[in-house]
């Protein structure tokens, strides 16, 4: 028999009794299985057989596959998505519920890993919450610090449930306002805008981040001087005069819906109830009594006739927020008073001049058609000094001129070529 031959008997022969001992480890129970089984040491197999470096080769595998017989590879994890411990190496909090709930699209403690790392909630990742600004039945607004440009914003969450259909009505009609006031040539006096989105049931508006509400700047400052009333009004017939142009009408002008910015501007926010007048089909929101126009009371329903000129409501609500200030004392929301206040039967006390006093009962004018517009009281009333220097001397070379003459200043007058 030729060497060949010889080497493919045994391993015939090998294979014959692998065979048989992996049936005899398997079936120890089959009564054809032979009691014991001798293992072929007569063969005398050659170190480069087949045989011999299939065995060493399979050394190489050693430790790579699990003892369970499984053919996975014990690969090591990679550690890409460990959101826990990321969100935790930006100091954020994991829940905003007891128990630590994290915050992901999907059900609540339902979601696989997988569903954990790619539904992330957008409000932890973008922002850090710093503090509670306020909150009430219309949600919650945060103080919150964006991690990517480091600035600072304020966002509104609320919460869309059925039993809070109102709130998000409110707060959704509030972001389409508020992204149409973004698209103005200049919208200074009107609350910035910046993103909306939803997720897990909750409704989230960012905005600008102001210093404090109107009222919180009047408990801090105190007495409110004219010069100061003056500020706060002609600020505020800025914002209303571009809502106005746009056909857009607030409806809940108040000292709490009323900001002051860090650049000392007075704005109006919180725009829930404002709406578009080109669109209303007889369905206009009451914003707060104490500030309501009487006019809007004697609304049908569905009636588009009985919709008197809501820009005029928004004039007689911020005169009430003005009467209010010059009064410092809370207006009331009912009652005789209440009527007296819109039937023009009230009374300004001192420290103020005629004339502002007289721009406030004008602003809170029975018939609506005898309040001025928001433009008007801009160029007759609130006009700043610089602008009423101008138009006393009629040219800005005149002013200039006279602005000279006041500091001493010497000036040579030249004619101009043309």
């Amino acid at each position: 028999m030729e060497d060949r031959d010889i080497e493919i008997e045994k391993c015939r022969e090998m294979l014959k009794w692998f065979i048989q001992d992996s049936k005899n480890k398997n079936s120890p129970s089959n009564p054809n299985t032979p009691a014991t089984i001798t293992r072929p040491g007569s063969l005398n197999i050659p170190e480069e057989s087949f045989i011999k470096r299939w065995r060493r080769s399979d050394k190489l595998f050693d430790g790579k596959y699990s003892s369970s017989g499984a053919s996975t590879p014990q690969t090591p994890a990679t550690p890409i998505h460990d959101i826990e411990n990321r969100l935790r190496s930006h100091n954020t909090p994991l829940g905003a519920k007891s128990g630590g709930n994290k915050y992901y699209f999907g059900k609540e403690n339902q979601a696989s890993d997988w569903e954990d790392d790619y539904n992330v909630s957008r409000y932890y990742e973008d922002f850090t919450e710093l503090n509670t600004i306020g909150s009430g039945s219309f949600g919650t607004v945060f103080q919150c610090r964006h991690r990517l440009d480091g600035l600072l914003y304020a966002v509104k969450k609320v919460p869309m449930t059925r039993k809070n259909k109102a709130a998000r009505d409110k707060a959704l009609q509030e972001a389409l306002t508020l992204a149409a006031s973004s698209s103005f040539d200049d919208n200074t006096y009107i609350i910035r805008y910046h993103s909306v989105w939803i997720e897990k049931d909750n409704l989230f508006v960012s905005m600008e981040l102001c210093d404090c509400s109107l009222s919180s700047y009047i408990e801090r400052v105190g007495k409110i001087t004219e010069q100061e009333l003056r500020k706060i009004m002609r600020d505020l017939c800025k914002g209303l005069k571009k809502l106005h142009a746009r056909n857009i009408v607030h409806l809940d002008i108040k000292a709490e819906n009323i900001l002051y910015s860090f650049t000392h501007k007075f704005k109006l926010a919180d725009l829930g109830l404002a709406r578009i007048t080109t669109n209303i089909s007889g369905e206009v929101p009451e914003g707060d009594n104490r500030y309501l126009a009487q006019e809007l009371l004697n609304i049908m329903p569905n009636d588009p006739e009985s919709i008197p000129d809501l820009t005029k409501a928004d004039i007689f609500s911020l005169g009430a927020t003005m009467l209010e200030i010059m009064r410092d004392e809370e207006l009331p929301g009912n009652g005789k008073e209440w009527h007296d206040i819109r039937d023009g039967n009230f009374n300004i006390p001192g420290g103020f001049s005629a004339e502002i006093k007289k721009t406030v009962k004008k602003m809170m004018s029975k018939n609506p058609a005898d309040r001025p517009t928001a433009e008007e009281l801009l160029n007759e009333v609130l006009v700043s000094k610089t602008k009423q220097d101008l138009k006393k001397y009629k040219s800005y070379s005149k002013y200039l001129e006279r602005t000279l003459e006041i500091f001493d200043c010497p000036y040579k007058k030249r004619k101009l070529s043309i």
